[in-house]
């Protein structure tokens, strides 16, 4: 298991699909950034920050070797609910158009970290 040492993270124990996890992490926190820019004096701007933030501060604890089993069991129900929340308050026609859209990749793409962190747990 990698450990924190002084201020150098210890990676040497995450595999190819850690790192594709770190990656997508770091593309889905990314992407609900500008969303929340855009709507940020309002509470899902604010709700869009912390959203992007959280997978970012997974990252970080990822990186760190800090609980990761723990942080990719979360991580399926933080996907999960994300994905279960924008259906419910969204209500989007899925169409070929949606699943082109800014939405509809960051859903499908969290659906897949979902997944990916299943596997990653599993092992």
């Amino acid at each position: 298991m990698a450990t924190a040492t002084g201020t150098r993270l210890e990676r040497d124990a995450m595999a190819t699909l850690d790192w594709i996890g770190v990656a997508l992490a770091v593309l889905l926190g990314i992407a609900y950034l500008p969303i929340a820019l855009s709507e940020i004096p309002s509470t899902i701007g604010i709700a869009f920050l912390l959203a992007g933030l959280g997978y970012l501060g997974a990252v970080v604890l990822v990186l760190a070797g800090y609980r990761r089993q723990q942080v990719y069991a979360v991580g399926i129900g933080y996907n999960l609910l994300l994905i279960a929340l924008y259906f419910l308050l969204q209500d989007p026609s899925i169409s070929f158009g949606w699943l082109a859209s800014l939405g509809g990749l960051v859903k499908t793409g969290q659906a897949i970290f979902a997944a990916l962190l299943g596997v990653l747990l599993a092992q």
